[in-house]
């Protein structure tokens, strides 16, 4: 059967594949949709800009590691799966990660999206219909340390393995957050 992609994924395949051989801040808005045969108009129906592009894809590849289809997988597995995609397309998100600097606000974005994600997780695994107010702190600051980790290791051409950093995620989690995920 043949794949059908939706306008923002062919968007966002178009970016990643310029991604390749240019500097993200390089790349126009014109690049990407000549490069995938789409107009201009088309392009701003879908996004605002290419940071919103980017935050898409994020966002886009980690609901595939987190959803119901994982929902049985250790918290182990599941970094492993997320640190996977990142290596996947390691030259675009070094790339995106060099152009939006850690304080910019796609890169606030996605640590909020990949929060907000974490936290829907647990309550599909659990069954919960809430975190506690203490919970959830804990898991926004957990989220946000593995996350600026994670741009300081794509950015420094992952100095240690995959294996590894998905054990250092698992063990430097709050321990209140441990009878969800571990």
């Amino acid at each position: 059967m043949i794949e059908r992609l939706s306008t923002k994924e062919l968007l966002t395949k178009s970016l990643k594949e310029l991604a390749q051989t240019k500097p993200i801040d390089k790349i126009t808005i014109k690049d990407i949709t000549n490069n995938c045969g789409l107009s201009k108009r088309t392009f701003y129906h879908n996004f605002q800009d290419k940071a919103e592009l980017v935050l898409f894809e994020y966002s886009f590849n980690l609901s595939k590691v987190f959803n119901a289809g994982n929902k049985d997988l250790s918290w182990l597995e599941l970094m492993h799966k997320a640190i996977m995609a990142i290596v996947n397309n390691y030259d675009y998100y070094r790339n995106a990660f060099h152009v939006f600097d850690s304080s910019s606000s796609p890169i606030n974005a996605m640590k909020s999206t990949a929060s907000s994600t974490f936290e829907d997780f647990i309550k599909l695994k659990t069954g919960i219909k809430e975190l506690t107010e203490e919970e959830k702190i804990a898991l926004k600051i957990y989220t946000f340390g593995i996350w600026a980790y994670g741009i300081e290791w794509t950015k420094n051409g992952m100095p240690i393995s995959v294996e590894k950093l998905a054990k250092y995620y698992v063990n430097s989690m709050p321990h209140i957050l441990h009878k969800y995920l571990i």
